[in-house]
């Protein structure tokens, strides 16, 4: 049986993870600098800074597994795309001196229950 999602269904998951994941960033030191960010070259999730370090976190929810586990999503493609972007946010916010690191924070939801996975410093 294939399940039926519809576009608004993926916005309201995404829209609740990235609520989610800015206030686990929140509570675990990061000051969050930007929410959702547009530039010419694509949009940054989250962009927060801890210790001094320009954070770009880019978030992942997955409803179900019947299309895989949120991880699986953010591939070599994403990654490079990720890094793109940021590099945008860095030029156009004159951000040059600060250390940067690419995080991902992945959500999978267990029935009414969300499962969080932040993994630090992803390779782009």
């Amino acid at each position: 049986m294939r399940l039926l999602t519809t576009n608004d269904d993926r916005q309201r998951a995404g829209k609740a993870g990235e609520a989610l994941a800015r206030r686990y960033l929140e509570e675990n030191g990061y000051a969050i600098r930007s929410v959702n960010w547009r530039g010419q070259r694509g949009e940054l999730d989250v962009v927060a800074e801890k210790g001094g370090w320009l954070v770009f976190v880019e978030v992942r929810t997955k409803r179900s597994r019947y299309y895989g586990f949120a991880k699986e999503a953010v591939d070599e493609r994403k990654r490079r795309q990720m890094r793109r972007v940021a590099e945008e946010y860095i030029v156009r916010q004159r951000l040059h001196a600060m250390p940067v690191r690419f995080d991902c924070i992945f959500i999978d939801w267990q029935g009414d229950r969300p499962s969080l996975e932040h993994v630090i410093g992803v390779s782009v």
